[in-house]
């Protein structure tokens, strides 16, 4: 991503990033990782944090993101990791975790 269009996205997710209430809690850290504002581990530790029936499904979907970014930055072994641990939480019913699981078919040739 250039600065310009992490700088626009940041402006875009403005009122989400500043609105409070836990409904909003995880959309938010997702929205501030995409943007730069956290790192992987903050999200991460973020996702762990959260509400117990819920801890899963969102490590899951923060390994997905994390592996997305990597990927999109270049840094493939790190985004075949973050889809291995997306995978690895078996999270079979999230949609996240069927985009990681089709990331690393992809790169294993199967998909």
């Amino acid at each position: 991503w250039s600065s310009d269009v992490c700088s626009s996205d940041l402006k875009m997710l403005e009122p989400l990033l500043a609105a409070s209430g836990e409904a909003l809690a995880w959309p938010r850290e997702l929205a501030r990782f995409l943007v730069g504002a956290c790192t992987g581990e903050q999200l991460v530790a973020a996702a762990i944090a959260g509400p117990a029936a819920e801890r899963a499904a969102r490590r899951c979907a923060a390994w997905l993101h994390i592996g997305l970014v990597a990927r999109r930055e270049g840094r493939q072994d790190e985004a075949l990791r973050a889809f291995a641990r997306a995978v690895a939480t078996d999270q079979r019913d999230q949609w996240e975790w069927a985009w990681a699981f089709a990331a690393l078919r992809a790169v294993a040739g199967e998909g």
